[in-house]
């Protein structure tokens, strides 16, 4: 690690700034590949960020597990740093070695204003990772709400599934997130869609139905349909 990455991953404007005149190399890389601006921007460092950028930092620089400066700052919340960023035109669609993008992660956390930064720049919002997860699904997962409909907006795929054949729909249930569920049930996703762990062919759709009353979840119950077989 040089002295610049050091400084930079602290925040220490000055120091970046003095190193850099002195000329330290802006895209120096530590052993994980991670540069100075990716540290920056994943520790928030907003004049630090824009030192190395006027720099000509490549904005585009990953680490080795795929982090670039602009998704370290969508997964942190970091709205002036994506802001700073997107002015350098960054590549929006990469994604890190488990195929999450920049906008997968920020709706991941529920940082629903870059969400919305991202989709205005063009970021493909129905690209599933390596668990087949897309956005939507992660948002509806993890009860993110303003993401979730920022994604329908957007007409987001609703019945688009993971590995394990779960919808985004399903996930909102399973984590009993009531109002995510009727935004998706509003949008037209599909009661009876299958998935591995809860199959709804006619003989078994009470398991839909088990599965909402376990969790209490009375208030979209009668959404689901409930035959048994005579």
């Amino acid at each position: 690690m040089t002295a610049l990455i050091w400084a930079s991953g602290r925040g220490h404007t000055e120091v970046v700034d003095h190193l850099l005149e002195a000329g330290a190399n802006p895209d120096a890389a530590d052993k994980y590949g991670t540069t100075a601006l990716v540290w920056a921007c994943r520790k928030g460092h907003l004049g630090t960020c824009k030192s190395l950028l006027e720099k000509h930092a490549n904005v585009d620089t990953a680490s080795s597990r795929g982090w670039t400066p602009l998704i370290m700052a969508a997964k942190g919340g970091y709205t002036e740093v994506v802001d700073c960023l997107l002015e350098r035109e960054p590549h929006i669609n990469v994604t890190d070695q488990e195929g999450n993008s920049a906008l997968a992660w920020s709706a991941k956390h529920g940082h629903e204003e870059i969400v919305q930064r991202l989709l205005a720049r063009g970021a493909y919002f129905n690209l599933p990772d390596k668990e087949g997860e897309t956005v939507l699904i992660s948002a509806a997962r993890d009860g993110h709400l303003e993401v979730v409909r920022t994604l329908l907006s957007k007409y987001a795929d609703v019945e688009a599934a993971d590995v394990d054949r779960k919808t985004a729909l399903f996930h909102a249930v399973e984590k009993g997130h009531v109002l995510i569920v009727k935004e998706l049930l509003d949008a037209g996703a599909n009661t009876e869609t299958p998935n591995k762990v809860c199959f709804l062919p006619p003989a078994k759709e009470f398991k839909m139905a088990t599965l909402c009353l376990r969790n209490t979840h009375f208030t979209y119950l009668k959404k689901f349909t409930v035959r048994v077989n005579e």
